[in-house]
């Protein structure tokens, strides 16, 4: 049995990422525009006047360069059609992030295959004959297709008789 999976980061993330990106960036730009007050930074760093509103437009500047490169990831992941193929042979994965290009791995070629847990993160290193493939749960549409791939990669691994885990 084939299945296939849209591989590019969730939407949903990335609008959130927008919206908050840019909310800090209009909320520090509005702050800094009529500011007359100090600043005092974790009870640590004492700001003056002048010194506060040179922190809030910084701040406003670094939001609006993050809201700038998640329209570009964003843009990026639109236009990239990237995707997963499991199949009975191997997998289908892209050549790259920033690619299109696939590359067929059959199960005989994957060498090891390790699932990392990272707080609000899961990633399949997948590493293969001509190189290391990380398979994050991010790009994926949702966590139970991280685990179907997981499970079908495992299980096609030990069917091509490797034994990697």
């Amino acid at each position: 049995m084939t299945r296939e999976y849209p591989y590019r980061l969730r939407r949903k993330l990335l609008s959130a990422f927008a919206f908050v990106s840019l909310a800090l960036t209009v909320l520090c730009g509005v702050i800094a525009s009529d500011n007359d007050q100090g600043l005092i930074i974790w009870r640590v760093l004492s700001l003056s006047p002048e010194g506060a509103t040179v922190f809030y437009w910084a701040s406003a500047t670094v939001s609006l360069i993050a809201f700038v490169a998640i329209v570009g990831v964003a843009v990026c992941s639109s236009v990239l059609h990237q995707r997963i193929v499991v199949s009975e042979t191997g997998i289908i994965i892209p050549e790259s992030r920033w690619s299109s290009e696939e590359v067929a791995v059959p199960f005989l070629d994957i060498l090891d295959v390790e699932t990392v847990e990272l707080p609000g993160r899961s990633v399949l290193a997948i590493t293969h004959t001509r190189g290391t493939f990380e398979l994050s749960a991010w790009m994926l549409p949702n966590e139970s297709s991280f685990h179907e791939i997981s499970e079908a990669v495992d299980k096609g691994v030990d069917a091509a008789g490797m034994k990697i885990r």
